[in-house]
């Protein structure tokens, strides 16, 4: 039997909850959420993602990030096995590493304008996504072939399975011209 709600003492000091939605006590920030349910909502006063809030959502296959949201944190859907599609909406800035860790159904994620900040192996283990966009406007990333990178193209933060070996070939031809304008 699986989680459908929380319900926390009234007067603790750490923990709230809104709606059956384990919250710090201030409620800005999602702690957990409940693994059984199917459908995502995230109250207007949060405004960060805690590490492994949605962890282990088998039922959850979409979910919106508000844009009161402006941090997901590390690992925070990890293991979402059936969540097919994303929205984040202007005005989240960061993601934190493994965010979308095993997220097996995930093929399609856009990310807004507002995003500054990416953690490393944003989808590690979620070898199914086929695409990752950029809203025009961002100043910190740009994608390109499929693959996450610095608005500079210098760095690369992220590439899709499906893209690794053309990203590797491209950046070994960079590095070998490099070496040999030394």
């Amino acid at each position: 039997m699986r989680l459908t709600d929380f319900s926390v003492e009234e007067g603790n000091r750490h923990f709230a909850t809104i709606d059956g939605i384990l919250t710090n006590a201030n409620r800005n920030k999602l702690v957990a959420y409940p693994e059984a349910r199917s459908e995502a909502v995230i109250p207007s006063t949060i405004d960060s993602i805690g590490p492994y809030a949605f962890r282990y959502c088998f039922n959850l296959s979409e979910v919106r990030i508000p844009s009161h949201v402006r941090v997901i944190c590390e690992n925070a859907f990890q293991n979402c096995t059936n969540l097919q599609q994303v929205t984040l909406e202007e005005g989240v800035e960061r993601i934190l590493a493994m965010a979308f860790n095993n997220c097996d159904s995930l093929r399609t994620l856009h990310l807004p304008a507002s995003i500054d900040s990416i953690g490393l192996r944003l989808f590690i283990y979620s070898d199914n996504i086929r695409q990752v966009t950029m809203a025009e406007g961002n100043p910190n990333f740009r994608v390109e072939n499929n693959c996450l990178l610095s608005h500079d193209g210098k760095q690369l933060v992220q590439a899709l399975l499906t893209e690794v070996e053309t990203v590797e070939a491209k950046i070994g031809r960079a590095v070998q011209q490099e070496c040999r304008d030394r």
